[in-house]
């Protein structure tokens, strides 16, 4: 699967969710729903191992669904060069789909797959694509705490503290 055909695919599937979802409740009402922020922990295992921090912003398309970005800065290390790590940097589009929101208490699984593209010191940038299973806390004070486990290109392990709204 080419990262054209994947993104081609992603964004058929957001149009069909988004048009479905407009007819469950007013115009507009997701519109206006704030973004939910989050700081997280990346670990990116594959032919090199990067570790970043970052932010994401995601948007409500529909009750199920959430599109958004994620920046990230971190360190690389290629196995030819243990001794040095690299400057990284990571931006990707998320789209993540919760089947059960209305999950009250306890916690709530989800999906997502993630596009863009990692820029490391010293060599070229190369394009991530990758799915992940996620689990989340409903709410724990004023933050909901989660961990991710994904593949594409690698392993990828996330944990990220999520603005409760």
């Amino acid at each position: 699967m080419t990262v054209r055909s994947f993104l081609g695919g992603l964004a058929l599937l957001l149009t069909a969710t988004a048009g479905q979802a407009s007819g469950q409740r007013p115009a507009g009402a997701l519109a206006r729903s704030p973004a939910t922020v989050e700081a997280r922990g990346d670990l990116l295992a594959a032919r090199s191992t990067t570790f970043q921090a970052g932010v994401a912003a995601l948007w409500p398309v529909s009750p199920f669904l959430s599109v958004g970005g994620v920046v990230g800065v971190g360190v690389t290390r290629h196995p030819a060069d243990a001794v040095n790590d690299a400057a990284s940097g990571r931006a990707e589009f998320v789209a993540r789909f919760t089947p059960d929101p209305a999950t009250a208490a306890g916690w709530r699984l989800y999906g997502q797959a993630t596009a863009g593209v990692l820029a490391v010191r010293g060599s070229t940038g190369r394009a991530l694509v990758s799915v992940s299973m996620g689990i989340e806390r409903t709410s724990v004070g004023p933050v909901r705490p989660a961990i991710e486990l994904g593949l594409g290109g690698g392993l990828r392990v996330a944990v990220a503290l999520r603005h409760a709204r």
